[in-house]
């Protein structure tokens, strides 16, 4: 009956077995508990920051189509990219999960972050971080049009997670959009990249509502 309760309701019911002999064995068992508990959710990590690297990384089809001259843009229309609905579906279902298991409970020594907080944290540093990885790696083959896609869609992916993302990640998605914006030979984000900023934030609109507070 005792094995039902709290770590309370335990260390009373040993003590009372043992004639009071529980030295320290409340801190014992709280310790383990919360090793195991940052051991399961670490591995929980591991696995939603796994699956978000694979989503962008396989993700890109069609991109290149963009600076396909045979494209105009009276017959081409862009769809929302798998490389960013696919990870942001994972980063909300992340969410959902934690706060069905967790709910609003703090993790200890975390300055007062919530689990939820730190899975999002973590998905979303995950996710800033393999765009910008791809695009470095892809950016001598793109051309105009995809990088002022580009543009638009790191700056929509930082805007939705700018909550979670440190300042470093925030400076250097900054400067891979310069570096893109810089291939586009002008400073300007054109008609390709204002349309996408459009169609951006207004299907962008489901994530801000599931990540946002």
């Amino acid at each position: 009956e005792a094995l039902g309760g709290d770590v309370g309701t335990v260390v009373e019911e040993v003590a009372r077995l043992t004639g009071r002999q529980v030295e320290q064995l409340e801190e014992k068992l709280c310790e383990d508990l919360l090793n195991l508990e940052d051991s399961l959710f670490q591995e929980f990590l591991k696995k939603i920051t796994d699956d978000i690297e694979k989503a962008v990384r396989t993700s890109w089809g069609g991109l290149d189509m963009l600076d396909d001259e045979e494209y105009h843009d009276e017959n081409f229309t862009v769809l929302f990219p798998g490389y960013l609905s696919s990870p942001l579906l994972i980063i909300t279902r992340c969410r959902a999960q934690v706060e069905s298991a967790l709910g609003d409970t703090i993790r200890m020594n975390s300055e007062g972050r919530t689990y939820q907080f730190l899975a999002l944290s973590m998905a979303s540093e995950c996710f800033v971080h393999a765009m910008c990885n791809e695009i470095n790696e892809r950016m001598p083959q793109l051309g105009n049009r995809s990088c002022s896609r580009l543009v638009a869609e790191l700056q929509f992916l930082t805007n939705i997670l700018k909550l979670y993302l440190r300042r470093e990640t925030l400076s250097h998605a900054a400067d891979v959009r310069d570096r893109l914006r810089d291939r586009t030979q002008n400073r300007d984000v054109g008609p390709d990249g204002l349309r996408a900023i459009e169609e951006l934030e207004r299907l962008g609109r489901v994530y801000v509502l599931c990540l946002g507070d």
